[in-house]
């Protein structure tokens, strides 16, 4: 899944017992995604090195719903646009940082780091 969105979903003010991950929106282009399958994002997490090089570090996660339009799904097919919850620190996802991102079963994905 190539992904074209990515968002809060928590309103200012959230109790933290209320507090949701991240969500991230595209469409899925091959196989199935599922409620409570490991995926990962590549490129990932971007930062510095000692050297000042840019590396990239995947970040792995794990499937908490899946909606398209306001209907719960229980999994996801090729076509039409897809809203992943995931369980990561939802200001990763903030304000669309995620664009461009793949997500993919966790070791199946090519080494995309650039």
């Amino acid at each position: 899944m190539i992904i074209i969105r990515s968002f809060d979903v928590n309103k200012p003010g959230t109790s933290i017992d209320d507090l949701q991950g991240g969500v991230v929106g595209g469409s899925v282009l091959e196989g199935v995604l599922q409620v409570g399958m490991d995926i990962e994002l590549r490129p990932g997490h971007m930062f510095k090195d000692a050297e000042d090089n840019v590396r990239f570090t995947p970040i792995r996660s794990r499937v908490v719903s899946l909606m398209a339009e306001n209907n719960p799904l229980l999994y996801a097919v090729p076509g039409g646009l897809i809203a992943v919850g995931l369980m990561i620190d939802p200001s990763i996802t903030r304000n669309d940082r995620m664009v461009g991102n793949v997500l993919g079963v966790e070791g199946h994905l090519p080494d995309i780091f650039v």
